[in-house]
């Protein structure tokens, strides 16, 4: 899967952009007023309909690399009937409050 995107971290939300060959989507996380347990997703990601109403369409965890210790976020993200499973990840040089969205893969 080609994926691509970024976010940007500004008070504690962040916003930006998730996109491939099949949607193109500005997004927003937002804090998750819900979480019950470690388990429980970080941040709730949102999307705006065609009509410009605010959608929720997934969740994202934080998370840390085991070799680096580098901040992350794994997103699960659904558009136009599509499950997108991602990482958001901190580029060398692009700053701490910017993300580069990859595609999730598993070591």
């Amino acid at each position: 899967m080609s994926i691509t995107g970024k976010l940007t971290k500004s008070g504690a939300t962040f916003t930006g952009f998730i996109a491939d060959l099949g949607f193109d989507e500005d997004v927003t996380l937002r804090s998750n007023p819900r979480k019950t347990s470690e388990k429980s997703p970080d941040y709730l990601i949102v999307a705006e309909s065609p009509k410009g109403r605010e959608i929720e369409c997934g969740a994202a965890w934080e998370g840390e690399s085991k070799d680096a210790g580098n901040f992350y976020l794994s997103l699960s993200v659904s558009f136009h009937g599509q499950t997108v499973k991602c990482n958001a990840v901190q580029i060398k040089d692009s700053g701490p409050d910017n993300l580069t969205i990859l595609p999730f893969s598993e070591r």
